[in-house]
């Protein structure tokens, strides 16, 4: 997970802060709410074990092998694009530092991929929707505090955050030219990270707007031991099948925009 770079972010915050001998103008006490657009890194689904392949332990949804494409039997594609929301609570403890609280919501990623069976001819479609809910303490740096220069009325901004991730996978459908494969969905929490740099304008004394740039890892996803079915068209169940866990990586990049209200300043 790279927990040291999340840990370097901060401690660079805090003594940059602390070694520049400045005191607080002001202990200001925000809200920030913003929206932001997300796209992801192109991932794979694989078995968390591949070995499984003899009745009657469960079956490897891939196997063990390399597919068609001449990559280890998968399926490859991306998460689309999906708006997401955010809320937080920080403290402007430095006139170079903020600390941050905030809660994220990202209700729609929707898988777009293809399996590599070698048997299966022709089309190979993958697709599946997940939502994600994280929660993260993070810290800004305001570089002008720093004496570093002014971009005329925009202040830049660096910063970085540790924290969890709630990753919710629906089923997973798989289809063929002449069959679908739904797969369960699953569930899980991940430690996840982000790191953010942007820029600030005062529109009021006491608001903000921020523009910023994040790249955010959340860890894997993975789809729950179940019942897996195959399909015709027609919709009748042709095999049921007990199949392991799958799972992928899921990092992003995203443009974030908020709005920052100083509500209590001591």
């Amino acid at each position: 997970m790279k927990r040291w770079k999340i840990h370097t972010i901060f401690s660079i915050a805090a003594a940059i802060s602390l070694l520049s001998g400045a005191r607080a103008q002001a202990n200001e006490v925000y809200v920030r709410a913003g929206v932001g657009l997300d796209w992801s890194e192109g991932t794979r689904f694989k078995d968390k074990d591949c070995t499984n392949h003899t009745p009657p332990a469960i079956y490897a949804l891939y196997g063990c092998g390399t597919g068609n494409d001449g990559a280890p039997l998968s399926t490859r594609g991306d998460f689309s694009a999906p708006a997401g929301f955010e809320l937080g609570l920080g403290h402007a403890i430095m006139p170079a530092l903020r600390i941050e609280a905030f809660f994220q919501y990202r209700p729609r990623f929707t898988l777009t991929g293809r399996a590599n069976f070698l048997q299966t001819q022709g089309q190979q479609e993958v697709s599946a929707r997940l939502s994600s809910l994280s929660g993260m303490f993070a810290a800004y740096v305001d570089l002008p505090q720093l004496g570093l220069p002014q971009l005329g009325p925009f202040s830049p901004f660096i910063g970085g955050g540790a924290g969890a991730s709630y990753i919710d996978i629906g089923k997973t459908r798989m289809k063929f030219t002449r069959t679908r494969t739904i797969v369960p969905g699953g569930h899980q929490v991940n430690f996840t990270w982000m790191l953010t740099a942007g820029v600030s304008t005062s529109l009021t004394d006491r608001l903000m707007l921020d523009l910023a740039y994040r790249y955010m890892d959340s860890g894997s996803v993975e789809t729950d031991e179940g019942i897996a079915r195959v399909v015709n068209r027609a919709g009748d169940v042709l095999v049921p099948l007990t199949v392991g866990q799958t799972r992928a990586h899921l990092s992003s990049h995203g443009v974030w925009v908020s709005l920052r209200y100083t509500f209590y300043t001591l």
